[in-house]
Formats: C-alpha cells, structure tokens, sequence
C-alpha cells in the first residue's frame, strides 16, 4: 500500500496521533516520559499547533508537529518551529523525508518564511536536515532542576 501525505486537525485526531506520540516519548526519552497534551491542545486551539501526517490508508504512520509564530528577532519573518518529527521504524526512510518535504511545502504555501528543526549533531536527523538545505546551526544545551 502506499503511503500518503496530509493536514491533519490534531484537535479531531489526537486518539489516531497519539500511539504514535507516545511510542516517540517511549524511544527518544524511555519510560520517565510525560507528554503533555494539555498544551497540545491549547496550542490547537489557539491556531499555533500545525500538524502534518503520513499514511498507510486509514493508519497514520508518522507525524510532523509544528509550532507558529511570529519571528521576534525579524519582524519580517513569520515562524515555524518543529517540536517533535515522528515516523514509525517501518516507514523510515524515503517516507519519512517526503512526510518532511510535504511539511515545508504546506508551510510556505501559508506564508512561513522561516522554518527550524532540531536535531542531535552528527545523528542520521541532523545529516538528513542538512542534505534538505538547512544550514544555520546552533547550539541548545540544557539545565534541569
């Protein structure tokens, strides 16, 4: 079967989105994982939660969520912020990168003029980012109470 790419309303299918937003949790931070879908939701509501899928007929099987803003460093940008890439084992791969490519493209059609991602550096994501063009590297490190 083929897989197909689509807008979806995180509002209206979180119960599809969310074995796979937990099967996330579970392998990029193991089982102390905590996903929190109140502000999912509030972020849904407020119009600033884009979410974008791929499918197998009826079952998602990977998903891109996105977080719009306005730039507040470059009033002329407006911006975009992946908070979580996800595709199940099986469909990694070229699937994947379309799932990728489809999200950028439906963003920039709505007027996104600058997109960021995350990823480790040197890990399969970060090499896959920068053959999709992107370039402007920083560094985030972290501090937890």
């Amino acid at each position: 079967m083929s897989i197909t790419y689509r807008d979806a309303d995180i509002q209206r299918e979180i119960g599809k989105v969310l074995p796979l937003i937990q099967a996330h949790g579970l392998e990029a931070y193991g089982p102390e994982v905590n996903v929190n879908l109140a502000s999912f939701m509030l972020l849904a509501r407020n119009g600033q939660l884009q979410t974008y899928v791929a499918c197998e007929g009826d079952k998602i099987v990977g998903y891109s969520l996105w977080i719009t803003s306005f730039d507040l460093m470059f009033e002329h940008h407006t911006r975009a912020d992946e908070i979580a890439l996800y595709v199940l084992p099986e469909f990694r791969g070229r699937p994947a990168i379309k799932l990728m490519r489809y999200a950028e493209m439906r963003l920039r059609d709505s007027g996104y003029t600058r997109l960021a991602r995350a990823a480790k550096k040197d890990s399969k994501l970060h090499s896959t980012l920068l053959g999709l063009g992107y370039g402007r590297e920083e560094v985030i490190v972290f501090k937890e109470f």
